[in-house]
């Protein structure tokens, strides 16, 4: 499974927009995929161990190096 994090201002309506559309679009391509929607301010170190790609919102300077692919969305 593909564990995704998109991450927006408020959390609420442009990442779940993400999530939605990356869910429907690779399942429909056949990837196994999962996507979790938060708060860019919410985002650290311990909470991107659990995923595999980070699609925030626009550019973010999270102060630290994600360690995996990020996809501005």
């Amino acid at each position: 499974m593909i564990k995704i994090l998109a991450a927006c201002g408020a959390g609420v309506n442009s990442s779940h927009q993400i999530k939605s559309a990356l869910e429907e679009e690779l399942s429909n391509r056949g990837y196994d995929v999962h996507c979790d929607a938060v708060m860019v301010k919410d985002v650290n170190e311990d909470l991107m161990k659990g995923y595999d790609i980070f699609t925030p919102i626009a550019a973010t300077d999270l102060g630290f190096e994600p360690g995996i692919p990020v996809i501005e969305a």
